[in-house]
């Protein structure tokens, strides 16, 4: 979006760098936990790993370990459907188009089909 090529970046990141850096903080926000400081984005997958490991490298007493995924949540789930009104009023949208797209992602429920009964509907906490 700004006319430059990563090759500029690259070249003048003495310059320039410090100051993107700023701007990208002030950008992203607080809830986008994909760029803490001093975090890998993979951290979280790589210490699953790692206990996953030591349970099927274990040779005695293997009775009584279990592991279980339990966070089936997407990611939507998670988003905070204020910073999208922020991003639609930031690009110019007007007040009645960001209700009517808010409106669109706020309200959906979901029915489940289970043992040929239909459960729901569920409403979820966050939207979409």
């Amino acid at each position: 979006p700004d006319g430059f090529n990563p090759g500029f970046y690259q070249h003048f990141w003495d310059m320039c760098g410090v100051g993107m850096k700023y701007t990208q903080q002030a950008a992203l926000g607080w809830n986008q936990s994909a760029f803490v400081p001093g975090r890998s984005i993979l951290d979280n997958v790589m210490a699953a790993i790692e206990i996953v490991h030591h349970m099927k490298s274990k040779t005695r007493g293997k009775q009584g370990e279990v592991a279980l995924k339990l966070d089936i949540s997407k990611a939507y789930d998670r988003f905070d459907w204020d910073y999208l009104k922020d991003i639609q009023r930031t690009l110019g949208f007007s007040q009645k188009w960001i209700s009517w797209i808010m409106l669109c992602v706020e309200t959906v429920d979901y029915s489940v089909i289970f043992n040929e009964n239909m459960v729901g509907p569920i409403v979820p906490g966050r939207g979409l």
